[in-house]
């Protein structure tokens, strides 16, 4: 994938041995042109399990030229020439390439022999009803995926991942909602713009509020 945008909002629910549960919840918005080009969004209960070294929500935005790092707890910003250690992976395509690990691994690794499927299901993403395919992929692992497909784009818009290892916590539930998903067209140019907030102070590194 060469050039995509998409939302999401993703709960987290963990189960310890205590029996106690933990929800999190966080929302997701990407955009990509590669190799250069990315807006990141994050923000939610549960960012910090998706952000980098500054932990809780943030922007990352790459033009191609300069890339703006926005810390809205810290209510700073850093801007600094493309090079290859202007994100929490070192270059944009390496923080690319991390997302697309993060979010996309389980498309990758799950064996579609073992994939079952359910039924037919009309969902809601975003303004539209989508009919979708359900399919069920258990893994050697004891965990399972189930994935609403886009019958007509092949594109999966919803995703139910669960740990269900008999005696191993936690145990580990996560609803991925997809609220909008375009692959293969270039996002709009001003994806890749940032005009930081009114207030927000420009660093040469983030620097922790007393």
């Amino acid at each position: 994938m060469a050039q995509y945008k998409w939302s999401a909002t993703i709960s987290e629910k963990v189960k310890n041995a205590a029996g106690r549960s933990d929800v999190a919840t966080t929302s997701v918005s990407v955009a990509v042109q590669k190799p250069d080009r990315l807006r990141w969004e994050v923000k939610g209960s549960g960012a910090s399990a998706y952000t980098g070294m500054y932990g809780g929500e943030e922007v990352i935005v790459s033009n191609g030229k300069e890339v703006f790092w926005y810390s809205p707890r810290l209510k700073q910003y850093t801007k600094t020439p493309i090079g290859p250690l202007v994100t929490p992976m070192g270059t944009v395509l390496a923080f690319i390439n991390s997302i697309e690990d993060t979010f996309f691994y389980g498309f990758k690794v799950a064996d579609p022999i073992g994939a079952k499927l359910l039924k037919m299901e009309t969902i809601s993403s975003g303004d539209s009803s989508v009919s979708c395919y359900v399919v069920e992929i258990a893994t050697p692992l004891q965990s399972t995926f189930t994935w609403w497909v886009d019958a007509q784009r092949n594109i999966v818009l919803r995703e139910v991942f669960e740990n269900m290892a008999s005696g191993r916590y936690p145990y580990l539930t996560r609803h991925t909602n997809f609220s909008f998903a375009q692959i293969g067209n270039a996002p709009e140019s001003q994806c890749f713009e940032f005009s930081p907030p009114p207030g927000v102070r420009l660093r040469k590194a983030f620097e922790q509020v007393p």
